[in-house]
Protein backbone atom coordinates (compact mmCIF):
# COMPACT_ATOMS: atom_id res chain seq x y z
CA UNK A 1 0.00 0.00 0.00
CA UNK A 2 1.63 3.26 -1.05
CA UNK A 3 2.36 5.79 1.26
CA UNK A 4 -0.10 9.25 2.25
CA UNK A 5 1.71 11.95 0.45
CA UNK A 6 2.90 13.84 3.91
CA UNK A 7 4.79 10.52 4.82
CA UNK A 8 7.43 10.87 7.17
CA UNK A 9 10.01 7.71 8.11
CA UNK A 10 11.87 7.23 11.01
CA UNK A 11 14.38 9.52 10.46
CA UNK A 12 12.77 12.61 9.10
CA UNK A 13 10.60 12.14 12.46
CA UNK A 14 13.80 12.06 14.48
CA UNK A 15 15.45 15.17 13.05
CA UNK A 16 11.40 16.82 12.96
CA UNK A 17 11.64 16.41 16.79
CA UNK A 18 15.30 17.46 17.34
CA UNK A 19 14.69 20.96 15.54
CA UNK A 20 11.76 21.27 17.57
CA UNK A 21 13.50 20.34 20.73
CA UNK A 22 16.13 23.54 19.62
CA UNK A 23 18.33 21.69 17.25
CA UNK A 24 21.31 21.13 19.58
CA UNK A 25 24.31 21.22 17.58
CA UNK A 26 25.95 17.78 19.91
CA UNK A 27 23.47 16.40 19.42
CA UNK A 28 24.92 14.57 16.36
CA UNK A 29 28.83 13.54 15.67
CA UNK A 30 30.84 16.46 14.36
CA UNK A 31 31.68 15.94 10.83
CA UNK A 32 27.76 13.87 10.55
CA UNK A 33 25.34 16.08 8.55
CA UNK A 34 22.93 13.59 7.66
CA UNK A 35 20.55 15.48 9.56
CA UNK A 36 20.74 18.44 8.15
CA UNK A 37 20.12 16.41 5.01
CA UNK A 38 17.32 15.53 6.34
CA UNK A 39 16.88 18.80 7.07
CA UNK A 40 16.93 20.40 3.75
CA UNK A 41 14.36 17.44 3.01
CA UNK A 42 12.04 18.81 5.96
CA UNK A 43 12.37 22.57 4.58
CA UNK A 44 11.50 21.72 0.85
CA UNK A 45 8.09 20.26 2.31
CA UNK A 46 7.19 23.50 4.33
CA UNK A 47 7.50 21.87 7.54
CA UNK A 48 11.26 23.30 8.94
CA UNK A 49 12.92 26.61 8.04
CA UNK A 50 16.34 26.66 7.81
CA UNK A 51 19.47 29.67 7.65
CA UNK A 52 23.51 30.07 7.86
CA UNK A 53 25.52 27.40 7.07
CA UNK A 54 28.71 26.20 8.63
CA UNK A 55 29.17 26.63 12.35
CA UNK A 56 25.87 29.25 12.01
CA UNK A 57 23.81 26.57 10.77
CA UNK A 58 20.07 26.50 12.54
CA UNK A 59 16.35 25.50 11.93
CA UNK A 60 13.18 25.76 13.47
CA UNK A 61 10.23 24.50 12.65
CA UNK A 62 7.12 26.16 10.46
CA UNK A 63 4.06 26.29 11.41
CA UNK A 64 3.32 23.77 9.25
CA UNK A 65 5.56 21.77 11.00
CA UNK A 66 4.24 22.27 14.16
CA UNK A 67 0.98 20.84 12.67
CA UNK A 68 2.46 17.85 11.49
CA UNK A 69 4.46 17.14 14.90
CA UNK A 70 1.01 17.32 16.32
CA UNK A 71 -0.21 14.52 14.39
CA UNK A 72 2.32 12.15 14.70
CA UNK A 73 0.68 9.13 16.31
CA UNK A 74 2.02 8.99 19.90
CA UNK A 75 3.77 5.28 21.26
CA UNK A 76 1.17 2.91 22.31
CA UNK A 77 0.16 2.02 25.83
CA UNK A 78 1.86 -0.97 27.72
CA UNK A 79 -0.78 -2.68 27.70
CA UNK A 80 -0.62 -2.72 23.82
CA UNK A 81 2.79 -4.46 23.85
CA UNK A 82 1.84 -6.71 26.20
CA UNK A 83 -1.00 -8.22 24.20
CA UNK A 84 1.66 -8.37 21.51
CA UNK A 85 3.71 -10.64 23.76
CA UNK A 86 1.00 -12.52 24.76
CA UNK A 87 -0.41 -13.54 20.49
CA UNK A 88 3.25 -13.87 19.63
CA UNK A 89 3.93 -16.43 22.52
CA UNK A 90 0.46 -18.21 22.11
CA UNK A 91 1.50 -18.79 18.37
CA UNK A 92 4.64 -20.55 19.36
CA UNK A 93 6.90 -17.25 19.05
CA UNK A 94 6.02 -16.55 15.83
CA UNK A 95 3.22 -14.71 14.45
CA UNK A 96 2.36 -14.21 11.21
CA UNK A 97 0.48 -10.86 9.46
CA UNK A 98 -2.76 -11.14 7.48
CA UNK A 99 -2.21 -8.77 4.67
CA UNK A 100 -5.28 -6.85 5.35
CA UNK A 101 -3.81 -6.13 8.49
CA UNK A 102 -2.56 -2.57 8.98
CA UNK A 103 -1.36 -2.31 12.71
CA UNK A 104 2.17 -0.04 12.92
CA UNK A 105 4.25 -3.66 13.62
CA UNK A 106 7.00 -1.72 13.74
CA UNK A 107 6.31 0.59 16.26
CA UNK A 108 4.56 -1.86 18.18
CA UNK A 109 8.06 -3.76 18.45
CA UNK A 110 10.34 -0.84 19.30
CA UNK A 111 7.77 0.24 21.82
CA UNK A 112 7.76 -3.88 23.59
CA UNK A 113 11.33 -3.39 24.54
CA UNK A 114 10.35 -0.64 27.69
CA UNK A 115 7.32 -2.97 28.26
CA UNK A 116 7.32 -4.96 31.43
CA UNK A 117 5.31 -7.86 29.76
CA UNK A 118 9.09 -8.72 27.65
CA UNK A 119 11.10 -11.86 29.06
CA UNK A 120 14.62 -10.84 30.12
CA UNK A 121 17.07 -11.58 27.31
CA UNK A 122 14.40 -12.17 24.73
CA UNK A 123 12.70 -9.39 22.23
CA UNK A 124 10.22 -9.09 19.63
CA UNK A 125 11.62 -8.45 16.10
CA UNK A 126 9.83 -7.88 12.64
CA UNK A 127 9.94 -9.77 9.39
CA UNK A 128 9.14 -7.50 6.23
CA UNK A 129 7.84 -8.43 2.00
CA UNK A 130 8.45 -6.31 -0.64
CA UNK A 131 10.16 -2.91 -1.68
CA UNK A 132 11.12 -0.86 0.95
CA UNK A 133 9.11 1.75 -0.23
CA UNK A 134 6.11 0.12 0.32
CA UNK A 135 7.06 -3.20 2.68
CA UNK A 136 5.00 -4.87 4.60
CA UNK A 137 5.43 -6.69 8.02
CA UNK A 138 4.54 -10.26 7.44
CA UNK A 139 5.66 -11.79 10.70
CA UNK A 140 6.44 -11.19 14.48
CA UNK A 141 8.73 -12.97 16.13
CA UNK A 142 10.80 -13.59 19.31
CA UNK A 143 14.19 -13.93 19.55
CA UNK A 144 17.15 -13.36 21.89
CA UNK A 145 18.39 -10.11 22.97
CA UNK A 146 22.15 -10.77 23.36
CA UNK A 147 23.18 -7.19 25.25
CA UNK A 148 20.66 -7.90 27.93
CA UNK A 149 22.62 -11.05 28.86
CA UNK A 150 26.09 -10.11 28.43
CA UNK A 151 28.01 -8.88 31.27
CA UNK A 152 30.12 -5.74 31.06
CA UNK A 153 33.58 -6.37 32.04
CA UNK A 154 35.97 -3.58 33.16
CA UNK A 155 38.93 -2.81 30.54
CA UNK A 156 41.69 -1.11 32.81
CA UNK A 157 44.14 1.83 30.99
CA UNK A 158 47.25 2.22 31.68
CA UNK A 159 48.04 5.32 33.33
CA UNK A 160 51.73 5.05 31.35
CA UNK A 161 53.09 3.44 28.16
CA UNK A 162 55.71 1.30 28.91
CA UNK A 163 54.88 -1.80 26.67
CA UNK A 164 52.88 -0.35 24.14
CA UNK A 165 50.63 -2.53 21.85
CA UNK A 166 51.44 -2.49 18.34
CA UNK A 167 48.78 -0.26 17.12
CA UNK A 168 50.10 2.63 19.34
CA UNK A 169 53.22 3.06 17.47
CA UNK A 170 51.15 2.58 13.67
CA UNK A 171 48.31 5.84 15.45
CA UNK A 172 51.44 7.80 16.73
CA UNK A 173 53.16 7.70 13.50
CA UNK A 174 50.05 9.15 11.52
CA UNK A 175 49.09 12.01 12.92
CA UNK A 176 47.49 13.28 9.57
CA UNK A 177 44.83 10.60 10.23
CA UNK A 178 44.31 10.68 14.06
CA UNK A 179 41.83 12.78 14.50
CA UNK A 180 42.73 13.99 18.01
CA UNK A 181 44.46 17.25 18.88
CA UNK A 182 48.13 16.76 20.29
CA UNK A 183 47.22 17.41 23.31
CA UNK A 184 45.16 14.28 23.58
CA UNK A 185 47.61 12.52 21.78
CA UNK A 186 48.69 10.44 24.44
CA UNK A 187 45.62 9.14 25.98
CA UNK A 188 44.24 8.29 22.78
CA UNK A 189 47.26 6.12 22.61
CA UNK A 190 46.57 4.77 25.69
CA UNK A 191 43.11 4.17 24.80
CA UNK A 192 43.93 2.15 21.56
CA UNK A 193 46.62 0.12 23.64
CA UNK A 194 43.83 -0.98 26.15
CA UNK A 195 41.31 -2.13 23.26
CA UNK A 196 43.72 -3.77 21.59
CA UNK A 197 45.57 -5.59 24.93
CA UNK A 198 41.88 -6.33 26.15
CA UNK A 199 40.92 -8.06 22.94
CA UNK A 200 43.83 -10.13 22.84
CA UNK A 201 43.06 -11.63 25.98
CA UNK A 202 39.55 -12.47 25.06
CA UNK A 203 40.73 -14.90 22.41
CA UNK A 204 40.54 -12.37 19.51
CA UNK A 205 43.07 -10.57 17.28
CA UNK A 206 43.66 -6.91 17.17
CA UNK A 207 45.69 -5.74 14.10
CA UNK A 208 46.75 -1.84 13.47
CA UNK A 209 44.64 -0.82 9.97
CA UNK A 210 47.90 -0.79 8.20
CA UNK A 211 48.81 -4.69 8.68
CA UNK A 212 44.81 -5.38 8.21
CA UNK A 213 44.78 -4.60 4.64
CA UNK A 214 47.67 -6.20 3.77
CA UNK A 215 45.79 -9.31 4.12
CA UNK A 216 42.23 -8.35 3.18
CA UNK A 217 40.78 -6.42 0.14
CA UNK A 218 38.10 -4.71 2.15
CA UNK A 219 36.77 -0.76 3.03
CA UNK A 220 37.57 0.96 6.43
CA UNK A 221 36.29 3.83 7.74
CA UNK A 222 39.21 5.81 9.83
CA UNK A 223 40.43 3.98 12.49
CA UNK A 224 43.83 2.56 13.81
CA UNK A 225 42.32 -0.99 15.05
CA UNK A 226 40.55 -3.55 13.75
CA UNK A 227 39.89 -6.37 15.73
CA UNK A 228 39.12 -9.86 14.46
CA UNK A 229 36.32 -11.86 17.06
CA UNK A 230 35.15 -15.18 15.10
CA UNK A 231 35.80 -14.57 11.50
CA UNK A 232 33.97 -10.77 12.03
CA UNK A 233 36.26 -7.77 11.98
CA UNK A 234 35.50 -4.77 14.40
CA UNK A 235 37.67 -1.55 12.80
CA UNK A 236 37.52 0.69 15.83
CA UNK A 237 38.15 4.60 15.68
CA UNK A 238 39.35 7.29 18.94
CA UNK A 239 37.97 10.40 17.93
CA UNK A 240 38.06 13.58 19.76
CA UNK A 241 34.44 15.56 20.19
CA UNK A 242 35.22 18.95 18.49
CA UNK A 243 34.12 22.12 20.56
CA UNK A 244 31.79 24.87 18.90
CA UNK A 245 33.12 28.22 17.49
CA UNK A 246 35.90 27.02 15.24
CA UNK A 247 36.87 29.53 12.67
CA UNK A 248 36.98 28.93 9.25
CA UNK A 249 40.73 27.89 7.94
CA UNK A 250 41.93 29.92 4.86
CA UNK A 251 45.11 29.88 2.96
CA UNK A 252 47.78 29.04 3.58
CA UNK A 253 47.04 28.30 7.68
CA UNK A 254 44.93 25.56 6.29
CA UNK A 255 47.47 23.35 4.68
CA UNK A 256 49.87 24.06 8.27
CA UNK A 257 47.48 21.53 9.67
CA UNK A 258 46.94 17.69 9.61
CA UNK A 259 45.19 15.94 7.01
CA UNK A 260 41.78 15.07 8.87
CA UNK A 261 41.63 19.12 10.13
CA UNK A 262 42.28 20.43 6.37
CA UNK A 263 39.29 18.24 5.38
CA UNK A 264 36.84 19.46 7.90
CA UNK A 265 37.59 23.34 6.66
CA UNK A 266 36.99 24.75 9.47
CA UNK A 267 39.43 25.15 13.06
CA UNK A 268 39.36 22.25 15.58
CA UNK A 269 38.57 23.54 18.71
CA UNK A 270 40.26 20.89 21.45
CA UNK A 271 37.33 19.27 24.35
CA UNK A 272 39.47 16.55 25.35
CA UNK A 273 36.48 14.23 25.29
CA UNK A 274 36.98 11.14 22.93
CA UNK A 275 34.51 9.48 21.08
CA UNK A 276 34.93 5.88 20.20
CA UNK A 277 33.35 4.35 16.59
CA UNK A 278 32.78 0.68 15.97
CA UNK A 279 32.16 -0.63 12.98
CA UNK A 280 30.98 -4.28 11.71
CA UNK A 281 28.10 -6.81 12.52
CA UNK A 282 25.21 -5.08 14.06
CA UNK A 283 26.56 -1.54 14.00
CA UNK A 284 24.46 1.02 12.42
CA UNK A 285 24.67 3.21 9.74
CA UNK A 286 28.79 5.05 10.02
CA UNK A 287 29.47 2.75 13.06
CA UNK A 288 28.29 2.56 16.74
CA UNK A 289 29.21 6.08 18.24
CA UNK A 290 30.25 6.07 22.28
CA UNK A 291 30.81 9.29 23.63
CA UNK A 292 32.31 10.32 26.40
CA UNK A 293 30.09 13.14 28.53
CA UNK A 294 30.72 14.84 31.66
CA UNK A 295 28.55 12.14 33.64
CA UNK A 296 30.32 9.05 31.70
CA UNK A 297 34.47 8.73 31.43
CA UNK A 298 36.19 6.40 28.80
CA UNK A 299 36.48 3.86 31.45
CA UNK A 300 32.57 3.94 31.41
CA UNK A 301 32.52 3.41 27.95
CA UNK A 302 35.21 0.66 27.06
CA UNK A 303 33.43 -2.16 28.71
CA UNK A 304 30.44 -1.42 26.21
CA UNK A 305 33.00 -2.04 23.36
CA UNK A 306 33.81 -5.43 23.52
CA UNK A 307 29.56 -5.69 24.10
CA UNK A 308 29.26 -4.40 20.92
CA UNK A 309 31.86 -7.09 19.47
CA UNK A 310 29.96 -10.38 21.11
CA UNK A 311 26.84 -9.01 20.10
CA UNK A 312 27.63 -7.98 16.42
CA UNK A 313 29.21 -11.46 16.45
CA UNK A 314 25.98 -13.29 17.72
CA UNK A 315 24.45 -11.19 15.83
CA UNK A 316 26.03 -12.01 12.71
CA UNK A 317 26.18 -15.48 13.39
CA UNK A 318 22.39 -15.61 13.82
CA UNK A 319 21.98 -13.59 10.23
CA UNK A 320 23.74 -16.32 8.39
CA UNK A 321 22.02 -18.74 10.16
CA UNK A 322 18.82 -17.23 8.82
CA UNK A 323 20.22 -16.22 5.61
CA UNK A 324 21.04 -20.29 5.59
CA UNK A 325 17.68 -21.43 6.44
CA UNK A 326 16.25 -18.91 3.69
CA UNK A 327 18.61 -19.71 0.83
CA UNK A 328 17.55 -23.71 1.51
CA UNK A 329 14.16 -22.79 1.38
CA UNK A 330 14.60 -20.65 -1.81
CA UNK A 331 16.77 -23.25 -3.51
CA UNK A 332 13.93 -25.95 -2.51
CA UNK A 333 11.14 -23.71 -4.07
CA UNK A 334 14.02 -23.71 -6.92
CA UNK A 335 14.14 -27.10 -7.25
CA UNK A 336 10.58 -27.76 -7.48
CA UNK A 337 10.27 -24.91 -9.94
CA UNK A 338 12.84 -26.56 -12.58
CA UNK A 339 10.95 -30.09 -12.02
CA UNK A 340 7.51 -28.30 -12.69
CA UNK A 341 9.62 -26.60 -15.90
CA UNK A 342 11.11 -29.69 -16.88
CA UNK A 343 8.44 -31.55 -17.14
CA UNK A 344 6.56 -28.84 -18.69
CA UNK A 345 9.49 -28.72 -21.14
CA UNK A 346 8.91 -32.54 -21.83
CA UNK A 347 5.25 -32.67 -21.82
CA UNK A 348 5.25 -29.77 -24.82
CA UNK A 349 8.04 -31.91 -26.63
CA UNK A 350 5.64 -34.86 -26.97
CA UNK A 351 2.89 -32.76 -27.89
CA UNK A 352 4.92 -31.05 -30.76
CA UNK A 353 6.32 -34.81 -31.68
CA UNK A 354 3.04 -36.04 -31.63
CA UNK A 355 1.33 -33.54 -33.34
CA UNK A 356 4.35 -33.88 -36.24
CA UNK A 357 2.89 -37.34 -36.67
CA UNK A 358 -0.82 -36.49 -36.68
CA UNK A 359 0.26 -33.66 -39.32
CA UNK A 360 2.28 -36.61 -41.58
CA UNK A 361 -0.76 -38.74 -40.83
CA UNK A 362 -3.50 -35.89 -42.44
CA UNK A 363 -0.81 -35.38 -45.30
CA UNK A 364 -0.96 -39.00 -46.22
CA UNK A 365 -4.87 -39.24 -46.07
CA UNK A 366 -5.17 -36.08 -48.69
CA UNK A 367 -2.23 -37.85 -51.24
CA UNK A 368 -4.81 -41.08 -50.87
CA UNK A 369 -7.86 -39.39 -51.39
CA UNK A 370 -6.22 -37.26 -54.26
CA UNK A 371 -4.69 -40.31 -55.73
CA UNK A 372 -8.41 -42.54 -55.72
CA UNK A 373 -9.86 -39.28 -57.45
CA UNK A 374 -7.21 -39.04 -60.25
CA UNK A 375 -7.29 -43.15 -60.85
CA UNK A 376 -11.09 -42.57 -61.33
CA UNK A 377 -10.51 -39.32 -63.91
CA UNK A 378 -8.40 -41.37 -65.70
CA UNK A 379 -11.12 -43.27 -68.41
CA UNK A 380 -12.16 -40.35 -69.34
CA UNK A 381 -8.23 -38.45 -70.08
CA UNK A 382 -6.45 -38.56 -73.35
CA UNK A 383 -4.17 -41.04 -73.75
CA UNK A 384 -0.80 -38.96 -73.17
CA UNK A 385 -2.69 -37.64 -70.01
CA UNK A 386 -3.53 -41.04 -68.87
CA UNK A 387 0.20 -42.15 -69.19
CA UNK A 388 1.14 -39.02 -67.08
CA UNK A 389 -1.64 -40.02 -64.44
CA UNK A 390 -0.08 -43.72 -64.35
CA UNK A 391 2.94 -42.50 -63.44
CA UNK A 392 1.63 -40.45 -60.96
CA UNK A 393 -0.10 -42.80 -59.50
CA UNK A 394 2.65 -45.42 -59.43
CA UNK A 395 4.85 -42.75 -57.39
CA UNK A 396 1.92 -41.40 -55.23
CA UNK A 397 1.22 -45.20 -54.10
CA UNK A 398 4.49 -45.60 -53.39
CA UNK A 399 4.72 -43.06 -50.85
CA UNK A 400 1.22 -43.54 -49.09
CA UNK A 401 1.78 -44.81 -45.65
CA UNK A 402 -1.43 -45.63 -44.78
CA UNK A 403 -2.30 -47.88 -41.76
CA UNK A 404 1.84 -48.14 -40.78
CA UNK A 405 1.55 -44.30 -39.35
CA UNK A 406 -0.82 -46.15 -36.61
CA UNK A 407 0.52 -49.30 -36.99
CA UNK A 408 3.77 -48.79 -36.16
CA UNK A 409 4.10 -45.75 -34.60
CA UNK A 410 8.30 -44.32 -33.60
CA UNK A 411 9.20 -44.01 -30.01
CA UNK A 412 8.55 -40.69 -29.16
CA UNK A 413 11.59 -37.96 -29.49
CA UNK A 414 12.28 -36.08 -26.11
CA UNK A 415 15.93 -34.24 -25.62
CA UNK A 416 16.88 -32.78 -22.64
CA UNK A 417 16.88 -28.93 -22.44
CA UNK A 418 19.19 -27.09 -23.91
CA UNK A 419 20.35 -23.85 -21.73
CA UNK A 420 17.50 -20.86 -21.86
CA UNK A 421 15.06 -23.32 -22.72
CA UNK A 422 13.49 -23.99 -19.20
CA UNK A 423 12.99 -20.05 -18.73
CA UNK A 424 9.52 -19.77 -20.33
CA UNK A 425 8.81 -22.35 -17.73
CA UNK A 426 9.87 -21.06 -15.00
CA UNK A 427 8.29 -17.84 -13.08
CA UNK A 428 9.83 -14.39 -12.66
CA UNK A 429 11.18 -15.23 -9.32
CA UNK A 430 13.63 -17.58 -10.83
CA UNK A 431 16.42 -18.00 -13.39
CA UNK A 432 17.98 -21.50 -14.72
CA UNK A 433 21.23 -20.59 -12.58
CA UNK A 434 20.54 -22.28 -8.60
CA UNK A 435 20.41 -20.12 -6.18
CA UNK A 436 23.49 -19.55 -4.05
Amino acid sequence: MPHRDDYLNEKQVTVLKWVDAGADPNAYPEGDYAHRISARGLANRGLVVISGQGSTWSAALTSDGHKRLADLPRNPPPNVSADLFARVLAAGGSLLISEDDTTNYNALVENSLHSPSRPHGQKLETRSEGPWFRARVVEVYLTEFPRELIQPKPVPIAARLRNPHPVVKAFKSNPDASYVSKGSMDRAARVYDAIAKEAEQRGYRAQDRETFLRGHQVSLGAGHLVITAQDHNFPIAVREISGTGGAKLEYPAKYKQPAWVQNRGYEFVSTGKLELRIDGPGTPYQGQKLRETRQRSIEDILPEVFVTIEVGGQDARRAEKQRQVRLLERQSRWEAAMDAAKAKHRAVQIQTFIASKAEEWRADQELSKFLDALEQRMPEMSPEQRDIAATWLGQGRSNVQGHKLIDELPPLQVFLPQAGELRQYLPDAFTETRPS
